[in-house]
């Protein structure tokens, strides 16, 4: 999204909801009447993609959060990691099999069916692959890299 920054200064409201930054004049909606997001904005859930995003959060050296959007559904959603390689050695030298992991999350009509999963357990300084995608469709997974920081203090 584009944020009009000359808007900004004039005095127009910018309000986080449900994962997105909307922008407006000088109007402010009520709890109740913002309550429910207008699905139909969302042209990029027809068609053939069916999850918007996923946006990498906040990582650590062993966690990661990542945001997923698929609409007004209350199929779960599931995101699978698997480790790419790592600066790291273990004490021994051996680095072992690569890391996989499998979370799932079911969106919640309360926070306009937006998915964050809390990813932990993870190994420092590690590059990962990671696709989210509908617990029904194979099909529908969006992919994504991200890397995992150093240990704090350390590098």
């Amino acid at each position: 999204m584009i944020i009009n920054l000359s808007a900004l200064r004039r005095g127009a409201r910018v309000v986080a909801l449900g994962g997105c930054l909307l922008a407006g004049a000088s109007t402010t909606a009520t709890l109740a009447e913002a309550r429910e997001a207008n699905y139909q904005l969302y042209k990029e859930l027809e068609g053939e993609r069916k999850i918007i995003g996923p946006l990498v959060g906040h990582v650590t050296d062993t966690t990661a959060s990542i945001w997923a959007y698929a609409g007004p559904r209350t199929t779960p959603l599931i995101l699978e990691i698997e480790e790419l390689e790592s600066k790291r050695r273990s004490a021994d030298g051996e680095q072992g099999p690569p890391q996989k992991l499998r979370l799932d999350a079911t969106p919640n009509a309360d926070e306009h069916h937006a998915v964050e999963f809390h990813v932990t357990g993870l190994k420092p300084e590690t590059r990962y692959a990671f696709a989210v995608r509908l617990a029904e469709e194979e099909d529908s997974a969006e992919a994504g890299l991200f890397a995992t920081a150093p240990v704090a203090g350390e590098g």
